[in-house]
């Protein structure tokens, strides 16, 4: 029975309330769970085998299983306010009603940023954002990274109720791909003559379909230099109506304009760090027994910067309950000038400093023993824009051993902690887990420079595709082996030449997509591997023929069928310098020379070349060999085409070589009788487009049916 109650953000409340925790046994009582079950629960908490979190998630599945569609906010809270623990209670319906405002704020659009909990200041700022939508149709908000931009536009937006939608602003890629999933969401059409639409014309498209409704559109972390995609938003705005649609465009560039201040006025809002009574106000609110002196220096070195301020209370809040009061900012800031001081010498912002602390943390004072840290690791490599939370679990199982069963309870703790982003695709009803690409830089420079004995980042990568099974890679669907290959990508991008990376597991990812019939992607991933080889090992490398030869077959896999010849020649040209004349690879190569040549109806070159083959095959003795096989297919396709009428023969072309024959029978797509070493063709006849006369039994193991 489905129910719509919010367990896991309830759960992140429960874990935090001190009373309830040590009365928890008590509360389940009055949950109702059965005794059985409640003994389980607490000997597992008690034991340790189960963290908090899991203990009052578990304690909260079991009482919405029992009630059903009866399990709702209300009741819980009736519960919760019954016994006396009124704060919880005050914090599930605050959550609770957020959640309903977030819902309403964009119904349409899955991909709102997490809403952190704490919040405060910003008072006269958010004022500004509300007063320039009443006088303007469009707001840039700027600051530098850290300084809560997205953060601010959420609060202000659900506290005034106002609907609004939430666009990625990082990339072509990333707004396309938000802008579909709204367009979905409203049933609007994504192509147009079975192509995708444009992007101005997509936006129209939903703009249209909310006629009538006032709009805000958020266009978040709009922060490079790109300028197609400066273009792309110009023209959003000049194709809505000004009236009724309100832009919010959230960046760090101090010098963002746009060229229609004729049809859209702009006005700009600038977030600068909190002030010092914000910054203390915002830390004494959770963190209440510390002293004022503390709370400053906190502050002070982290430049009074909202986002790292809220990492660093909610961290140290943790740690002091885990540790039951025995840690303080005291003990954090010794941690964090300990990292800084390691990071000085590379020059990094304290924005990074902070992420590396946070990241130093869950590796070293995680109550539930790192495993967030490995999980952060793996996500520092993947996509982005996102990854599907069942595609992390399989390939988590690879990437140090990673206990699958708790991936979603280290998830849990990277989202408190503001590290990712966790939410559910509304096309998919998948759940999606989401990193700043920032935060992924970070990672892989602590992996590379926090540890001086080892360069940690391509140990992890090097023992990941060491652990990973050839058939994980030939069973992934789409997404997953997407993020393969992009995992993939950086590692041969970084440690070419450092483990001497063989070309293989490239085309086994690339041989996937042509599976699974993404060609354009094969073509993209095996041409960018192709880059980095010339790059790094350059053309005469082997490793780079190999890869020039797969682009090659990528090529002819779309029928750009001259750009392959020319790969395959190139390949050709290379090989010949580095190795004797008609050995296996230098033959392999002038085979799919000579498909192609047939591709482009050079028919009567294709045959002649075709046939020069197979005598220089059988002289290097490869006539049992699959290349010799694979040049006859050609030949006999070749002089099929070249033929055009039933009933004629190999022989008649007067090429007979000794020991092969075959009879074409019918078809342009080929029906041919081959033998073996076996007798003449004039042995063979075609019978009603069927080939007689012509047996396998008893002959050698090269001998095929037909085609």
């Amino acid at each position: 029975m489905s129910t719509n109650f919010p367990t896991r953000e309830v759960t992140k409340i429960l874990i935090y309330e001190v009373s309830l925790i040590e009365q928890r046994e008590w509360f389940a009582e009055l949950l109702g769970i059965n005794p059985a079950r409640r003994k389980q629960l607490g000997n597992n908490f008690n034991t340790g085998n189960i963290s908090g979190e899991q203990y009052f998630f578990d304690l909260l599945s079991a009482w919405v299983q029992r009630l059903g569609r009866d399990a709702n906010i209300t009741k819980f809270c009736g519960i919760l306010e019954g016994a006396e623990f009124k704060h919880a209670a005050e914090m599930v319906k605050t959550m609770a009603d957020a959640l309903r405002r977030v819902d309403d704020l964009s119904r349409h659009a899955a991909r709102v940023p997490h809403l952190s909990k704490p919040f405060v200041g910003r008072t006269q700022k958010k004022k500004e954002l509300i007063s320039n939508k009443t006088v303007t149709n469009g707001c840039i908000i700027y600051g530098p990274d850290g300084i809560g931009k997205t953060q601010f536009v959420l609060k202000t937006f659900e506290e005034e109720g106002i609907s609004c939608h939430f666009l990625n602003g990082e990339s072509i890629t990333n707004l396309r791909a938000s802008l579909e999933m709204y367009a979905r969401e409203l049933n609007c059409n994504i192509k147009k003559g079975g192509r995708e639409k444009s992007l101005t014309r997509l936006f129209k498209s939903v703009c249209d379909r909310k006629n009538g409704t006032k709009l805000v559109t958020v266009i978040d972390g709009l922060n490079g230099n790109d300028d197609e995609l400066t273009e792309v938003i110009n023209n959003f705005s000049q194709h809505c109506p000004r009236v009724n649609h309100f832009f919010v465009i959230t960046t760090r560039n101090t010098n963002l304009h746009f060229n229609n201040e004729s049809t859209r006025f702009w006005s700009y809002l600038e977030l600068p760090v909190f002030t010092n009574e914000e910054a203390d106000q915002f830390v004494k609110t959770i963190l209440a027994d510390e002293n004022a002196h503390d709370i400053r220096e906190l502050n002070e070195e982290l430049g009074n910067y909202p986002n790292l301020i809220n990492q660093a209370v909610w961290k140290i809040e943790h740690t002091k309950y885990t540790k039951r009061g025995l840690y303080s900012i005291r003990n954090f800031l010794t941690y964090y000038l300990k990292i800084k001081k390691t990071l000085e010498e590379i020059n990094v912002p304290i924005s990074t400093i902070m992420q590396v602390v946070i990241y130093q943390l869950f590796n070293f004072e995680n109550p539930d023993k790192g495993l967030a840290a490995p999980i952060l690791e793996l996500l520092a490599f993947v996509k982005a824009d996102g990854i599907r939370l069942t595609d992390l679990k399989t390939i988590s199982h690879y990437w140090q051993g990673i206990d699958v069963s708790r991936v979603e309870e280290s998830i849990g703790w990277l989202n408190k902690y503001s590290c990712i982003s966790d939410y559910t695709d509304s096309g998919s009803s998948d759940r999606i887990i989401s990193i700043n690409p920032s935060l992924q830089d970070v990672v892989k420079l602590c992996l590379r420079k926090l540890y001086p004995e080892e360069n940690m980042e391509a140990l992890r990568l090097k023992h990941f595709f060491d652990k990973l099974p050839l058939n994980f890679i030939e069973t992934s669907q789409p997404s997953r082996l997407a993020q393969l290959a992009g995992i993939w990508q950086i590692f041969s991008k970084a440690y070419l030449t450092t483990y001497h990376i063989p070309h293989e597991m490239a085309k086994h990812i690339h041989d996937r997509y042509e599976k699974l019939g993404l060609f354009s992607s094969a073509e993209s991933f095996i041409f960018d591997q192709l880059d980095k080889f010339i790059d790094i090992l350059g053309n005469d490398d082997l490793g780079t023929l190999a890869i020039r030869k797969i682009c090659g077959i990528a090529k002819r896999n779309v029928a750009k069928f001259p750009v392959a010849e020319t790969l395959f020649r190139e390949v050709l040209d290379q090989e010949r310098r580095q190795l004797v004349e008609n050995v296996p690879e230098t033959l392999d190569i002038e085979h799919w020379i000579v498909s192609m040549l047939w591709r482009q109806k050079k028919r009567e070159q294709a045959e002649t070349e075709i046939k020069d083959l197979i005598e220089r095959c059988k002289a290097a003795e490869m006539q049992s060999s699959r290349l010799l096989l694979l040049c006859a297919v050609v030949l006999v396709v070749v002089v099929a085409v070249t033929e055009g009428q039933v009933g004629s023969t190999g022989c008649s072309r007067r090429w007979a070589p000794a020991e092969w024959c075959w009879r074409y029978c019918s078809g342009s797509s080929g029906s041919w009788c081959y033998t073996g070493k076996q007798g003449p063709c004039e042995t063979a006849s075609c019978t009603g487009g069927s080939c007689s006369g012509i047996s396998c039994q008893g002959t050698a193991a090269e001998c095929v049916g037909h085609c």
